[in-house]
């Protein structure tokens, strides 16, 4: 039995020989971080390969500062070399996003070394161009949509459908240029088409009214007020029918619609819905558009300014030889008499 809690006394003394061993050796090497910053593929940094800071104390506050040119960290600078590019931030090393925060405190949920990137963004490609989609001729906005494209681009973008409106254009597209792009497509209302079925009517036959059986007409004539049988007044028509050349009140002539509709399977007439508005293109000008240029200008110039002098001369000897001619004519009759 002494032997035995001799044995376990002394496994007992060395146990605590060895803590506070670990004890002396975690108070002489603590626990600290390391955040080291590299520039990446566009940067380059004041201090071999990457600003580093080591030795930092869990519970110690972390600040990066940069600008659209430059990081800094622990008075060491990374400055950008591509004039192409800015600068964006720093990011976590492995992946795209930049911290959101620039400021921070180290602790135990981070790891003992931490490797960051800086983040870089190409500067004057990416503008955002917006478009208005509003009421041709009055100018109400329906709706608009913003879209990010790079200068220079000529993208598409098709046209949404708005409740009783109709775009004139079923796509819009222009050139892309660096600083606002605003565009507009414009819509009209759209018409409701009224559409009335017409029926042929079915033509009737006069009912055969009865005459009186008295008083009694000699052979061949009618009691005055009367008329023969089968017959109707003058200027009259047979009850159900109408008058020849005419419809039914009520009914339209077989081929014709109604004041204000249109045949069924037709609509109003409508300006037609082009394919694409080219906001590059310049758009017709109704003051010069459609007027006659020089060539089409109709001479209204008289035929005798047409004639040449030669033409004018021969024509004015010709009239005053007839006239002599004529003179001497008459002459010589007065001499004879």
């Amino acid at each position: 039995m002494r032997g035995t809690k001799r044995i376990l006394s002394a496994a007992l003394l060395v146990i605590l020989v060895l803590m506070l061993s670990v004890s002396a050796l975690a108070a002489n090497d603590p626990y600290t971080y390391t955040v080291r910053i590299y520039p990446g593929n566009y940067g380059t940094a004041s201090s071999g390969d990457y600003l580093e800071m080591t030795g930092i104390a869990p519970g110690t506050s972390v600040t990066i500062g940069y600008t659209d040119t430059t990081v800094s960290f622990n008075g060491g600078t990374i400055t950008l070399d591509d004039a192409k590019y800015f600068v964006k931030g720093v990011r976590e090393s492995g992946t795209d996003k930049p911290l959101e925060q620039m400021s921070f405190t180290l602790d135990g949920k981070m790891q003992k070394d931490w490797d960051l990137v800086v983040a870089y963004g190409m500067r004057g490609t990416a503008v955002e161009y917006t478009i208005n989609y509003v009421v041709s001729g009055t100018g109400e906005v329906l709706g608009s949509a913003t879209y990010i494209g790079n200068v220079g681009d000529k993208p598409v973008t098709a046209a949404p459908w708005y409740d009783g409106y109709r775009p004139l254009y079923n796509n819009i597209t222009g050139t892309l240029a660096e600083g606002t792009n605003v565009w507009e497509l414009p819509y009209v209302v759209e018409e409701t088409v009224t559409t009335v079925v017409v029926e042929e009517e079915t033509a009737t036959t006069p009912t055969t009214p009865t005459t009186p059986t008295t008083p009694t007409t000699p052979e061949g004539t009618t009691p005055e007020g009367t008329t023969p049988e089968g017959t109707t007044p003058e200027g009259t028509t047979p009850e159900g029918t109408t008058p020849e050349g005419t419809t039914p009140e009520g009914t339209t002539p077989e081929g014709t619609t109604p004041e204000g509709t249109t045949p069924e399977g037709t609509t109003p007439e409508e300006t037609p819905t082009e394919d694409i508005l080219d906001i590059d293109t310049p758009t017709t000008n109704p003051e010069t558009d459609g007027k006659a240029n020089d060539s089409d200008v109709v001479d209204n110039s008289t035929w005798a300014s047409k004639l040449s002098t030669g033409a004018k001369v021969g024509i004015i000897a010709g009239a005053v030889v007839v006239i002599g001619g004529a003179l001497g004519i008459l002459l010589g009759r007065r001499k004879r008499k």
